[in-house]
């Protein structure tokens, strides 16, 4: 794909629609494929290693096995990485601005991100056309359901998170870009640069 590398986990074409996630970058020190809901990426930017989790949750039709099984992955991937155990309250994990109404789904989601002090895109103001990251024109129906994670680190802010609907792959999916900053770490002083990042479920 040109100067950037594509790394893929999922099944067979015929069943692409169900399962299967890719993460695109310019630049990684390696990779693994936990299966084929979840990969991961390692990278070392500005002195500091950052570690990107591509995932692919099972739907909320999905029974209870299907469900258990991804979220014991996840977490032991993160576990992996040395995720700390924090709590935090809901409005400070979903953001003002993220989805109202929630499913099984979601409450397992953001209870995850509770023990581990993530935080999830829903804190930056847009419009809706720039909010929904699904849509499925025929029944007239959108949702909130790919999201930008991250560990609440000083370290390591995003400062924005958006759909853009541009970018066409041929899927109900809209491409989700966040926009990070990174400190740059020289002789144990950090000084600030800035990079922008992008990637999609």
């Amino acid at each position: 794909m040109g100067q950037y590398l594509h790394f893929y986990s999922g099944v067979k074409e015929s069943d692409r629609a169900k399962r299967g996630v890719s993460i695109v970058i310019h630049f990684i020190k390696g990779w693994q494929k936990i299966d084929e809901r979840i990969i991961s990426v390692e990278l070392k930017k500005n002195g500091h290693n950052i570690v990107i989790i591509g995932v692919c949750a099972p739907t909320d039709a999905a029974n209870k096995e299907v469900k258990d099984k991804f979220y014991d992955n996840l977490t032991k991937l993160l576990n992996d990485v040395h995720s700390q155990k924090i709590g935090a309250q809901n409005s400070n994990i979903v953001g003002e601005h993220g989805k109202e109404a929630v499913n099984d789904t979601d409450l397992r989601l953001i209870e995850l991100c509770e023990t581990r002090s993530l935080i999830i895109n829903g804190f930056y103001p847009h419009k809706n056309i720039h909010k929904y990251t699904w849509i499925q024109p025929t029944r007239k129906l959108r949702s909130i359901i790919d999201y930008v994670i991250q560990r609440q680190n000083l370290k390591l802010r995003t400062q924005n998170a958006r759909v853009y609907r541009k970018a066409k792959c041929g899927s109900h999916h809209f491409m989700v870009q966040a926009k990070v900053l990174i400190t740059h770490k020289t002789n144990n002083k950090l000084n600030r640069s800035q990079d922008t990042r992008t990637w999609r479920k």
